[in-house]
């Protein structure tokens, strides 16, 4: 029994009168809300953090499950994406393990009735979810509508990853055993041939659950375990989809015969291509060309049977020879190994990463000697070059796909995130390029994306956040890059840049947040700096220091590393340890002017002048149009009351980026300080339009306000800035102070 003070105030936390039947750990398990022969699940109350989250209790009958059950587990808690179910963590009390997950209101997929579209449209976005399953090198093995729930917005969940396998792991489970449910799993599951289940074997089931939607019963409906595994092993189907339901459109009853192929090869390659032809599908265009098998024309309403063989036998589709066959065998092989080479993006072994995007690349070069005029292997190659930071070659590659079929999404996608991403980095403030041709580049690829057959609006969101990044209108920029994380959050390069965008625009608990959740994907040295950038602006000084310990640990050739360290170390007045981090950096890359930038500003604020300067000049000569050279300078003029110097400096500095917003700032400073309000407010103007998230900016024309007289919009621009203040704001005590002063002059 619970201890009762325990239980009264735990009772205190629920949301609703259900009764506490037990506790697991810190779980208080309320109400059963299903139960099987594989276990049961629970509602239950997190004590710690005071949610609701549901909780699976599996039924294992060994040590060999059980560790089985917790491996796959916790390697699919790292997964997220809108489309799953989130598992949060795996674990064991008292010899019990048990999974959990967030608590989804909603119906099972099963319980749902939708007409053929609507089933459709669902499960295109289940592809999605299960694409990016995959894309983390895990395979479901039991997707079925059971384990789908639609919540109260008809957006569909997967869970229960009870049975989920990653590629990697070596097998637990002994081969020939079957796990999973009957009607919906795949043949070569059925069969326990463990070397042969990947993410088509998901695709199967995908397929079979598709037919649950579209016929309101599974696939092989009325059998015995027995009867239905013997079918499969003997490569038979269930009844055809259209003789259980009655007249259906004669795409939608190919997609899911494809889909549920016995052999795998005959099977749509991922789950993105299947949910690709039921989007064609919905906007009413015929499924990607394949090979028509004879059965699955057999099982198609008679006279499109006749009709499709017809096509086939005139050659309209085209027929599998043996130049087909060796292009189909060289693709399928590169599939595989690029949802393996994924695998390798979480962890360190970059070495294990090449020699498999080598492998990769190589069975994409074999399908495209097979057949030359397919765009496909190109694409698939450029996307290897790419992730080997090949990004010349992975802009020809594209640009071949593109040759061979101009209205190729996929490549155009791909290529304009190419042009895109590197014009918005140009153009993020503190660096400078001519970026003019990327900015034509990017533009082309957009309007042609715009353009493409197959390509969906949430594809074109993170084009357009990329362009809006480069035109650096933050806002814009973050909000079209949410739209597409919020669908993609696998996608780790997206979130950077939506990272990137919140940062620059000023909000950097945002930032924060985001570059939280790219660590989790890809935890690299780039990725920790960043973090530490937002938690350095947000005045969590001790935390950013921790992100670029990491980040110099991870990559203690990286000059820059050591210039991130020095700035916290500097921010935490210990000057001599940040001096000695710059000058480490200056050893690795005597070239880099942004180390003797910050060199300069610890010494300046050590007092030593004439040191300090010398290493802006030095930052100048090296990069003479790099702002921050000019900026710190200008900063350190102004720390020494050398007002007119200061401006010299941001003037320089607003010639060569006439947008940067700390220029702008500091030169509003500096004239508010030689009294020319109107000049101050305009700069802190121009920089809002910028950042209008940043509350220094807000705090600063508050004082120009003031400075004027304006002394009740002064006040009210104060609070503008205390509401946008993260709550370790530097400045917030002091814009506390004055708003209290101001308001009793009121």
């Amino acid at each position: 029994m619970m201890d009762p003070e325990r239980l009264s105030n735990l009772a205190k936390s629920l949301l609703e009168p259900d009764v506490v039947e037990r506790m697991l750990g810190r779980y208080a398990l309320v109400r059963k809300l299903g139960e099987g022969g594989a276990g049961v699940v629970w509602k239950a109350w997190d004590t710690k953090l005071e949610r609701w989250v549901a909780v699976k209790e599996p039924r294992l009958d060994h040590g060999n499950a059980r560790e089985r059950f917790l491996r796959e587990a916790r390697a699919a808690a790292r997964l997220k994406h809108p489309g799953l179910i989130q598992i949060y963590e795996a674990d064991e009390h008292d010899g019990q393990a048990f999974i959990v997950m967030d608590f989804v209101e909603g119906r099972r997929l099963d319980e749902t009735t939708l007409n053929p579209r609507d089933g459709a449209a669902l499960m295109a976005r289940v592809c999605d979810a299960v694409e990016c399953v995959h894309a983390q090198g895990i395979v479901h093995r039991d997707i079925k509508p059971q384990n789908i729930l639609v919540d109260a917005g008809q957006a569909p969940r997967l869970g229960d990853f009870g049975l989920a396998k990653t590629l990697e792991a070596g097998p637990l489970t002994v081969e020939g055993g079957f796990l999973g449910t009957p009607q919906y799993v795949a043949p070569e599951q059925a069969a326990g041939r463990l070397a042969e289940i990947g993410p088509r074997t998901d695709v199967y089931a995908l397929g079979a659950t598709l037919y649950h939607v579209l016929c309101g019963r599974p696939p092989f409906d009325g059998e015995d375990a027995p009867a239905i595994l013997g079918k499969k092993l003997r490569g038979e189907g269930p009844r055809p989809v259209s003789q259980v339901h009655g007249p259906l459109p004669p795409a939608l009853v190919q997609i899911v015969g494809r889909a549920m192929e016995a052999r795998p090869e005959d099977r749509y390659p991922s789950a993105a291509s299947l949910g690709e032809d039921l989007r064609r599908f919905l906007r009413g265009e015929e499924p990607g060309r394949r090979p028509l098998s004879l059965r699955w024309a057999k099982r198609l309403a008679p006279g499109l049977a006749v009709a499709l063989l017809a096509a086939a036998a005139l050659g309209t589709f085209w027929v599998r020879g043996s130049r087909d066959a060796a292009y189909e065998t060289a693709r399928q092989k590169g599939d595989e190994l690029w949802i393996r080479s994924l695998g390798f993006l979480r962890g360190a072994d970059r070495d294990g990463l090449r020699r498999v995007l080598g492998e990769t690349m190589r069975a994409f070069e074999r399908a495209t000697s097979e057949a030359p005029s397919r765009p496909y292997p190109w694409l698939m190659r450029g996307r290897c070059r790419m992730l080997l930071g090949e990004k010349v070659e992975a802009e020809r590659a594209w640009t071949r796909a593109l040759a061979l079929d101009p209205a190729c999404g996929a490549a155009l996608l791909e290529r304009a995130k190419l042009h895109l991403a590197a014009y918005a980095r140009l153009r993020l403030p503190s660096e400078s390029a001519d970026d003019a041709a990327l900015r034509k580049k990017g533009q082309d690829d957009l309007a042609a994306a715009r353009a493409a057959r197959d390509l969906d609006a949430t594809a074109l969101k993170l084009l357009e956040g990329l362009a809006h990044l480069g035109s650096r209108d933050f806002a814009k920029a973050a909000a079209a890059l949410r739209a597409y994380t919020d669908e993609n959050s696998w996608d780790a390069s997206a979130l950077a840049m939506l990272g990137a965008a919140e940062y620059y625009g000023g909000r950097f608990d945002a930032a924060e947040s985001t570059w939280t959740r790219v660590i989790a994907l890809e935890p690299l040295a780039e990725r920790y700096a960043a973090r530490g950038h937002a938690r350095f602006r947000l005045g969590r000084h001790e935390q950013a220091l921790e992100d670029y310990d990491r980040a110099v640990r991870l990559a203690p050739d990286v000059a820059d590393a050591w210039c991130d360290r020095g700035a916290a170390l500097q921010a935490a007045s210990q000057l001599d340890r940040a001096i000695a981090d710059y000058s480490e950096a200056i050893a690795r890359r005597p070239d880099l002017a942004r180390a003797f930038v910050l060199r300069g500003t610890a010494r300046a604020e050590k007092g030593d002048v004439e040191q300090a300067d010398q290493d802006f000049l030095e930052a100048q000569r090296i990069a003479p149009f790099d702002v921050d050279a000019y900026v710190n300078r200008g900063v350190a003029f102004l720390r020494w009351k050398r007002t007119a110097e200061a401006v010299e400096e941001f003037d320089a500095a607003l010639e060569i980026d006439p947008g940067h917003v700390e220029a702008l700032s500091r030169r509003g400073v500096c004239r508010l300080l030689t009294l020319d309000c109107e000049g101050a407010m305009r700069d802190f103007e121009k920089a809002l339009a910028i950042a209008p998230e940043n509350p220094d900016l807000h705090f600063h024309r508050a004082q120009a306000r003031y400075a004027k007289g304006e002394t009740a919009k002064a006040a009210e621009e104060l609070k503008t800035s205390l509401g946008k203040a993260p709550a370790g704001w530097a400045r917030r005590a002091r814009a506390e102070e004055l708003l209290r002063e101001w308001e009793e002059k009121k």
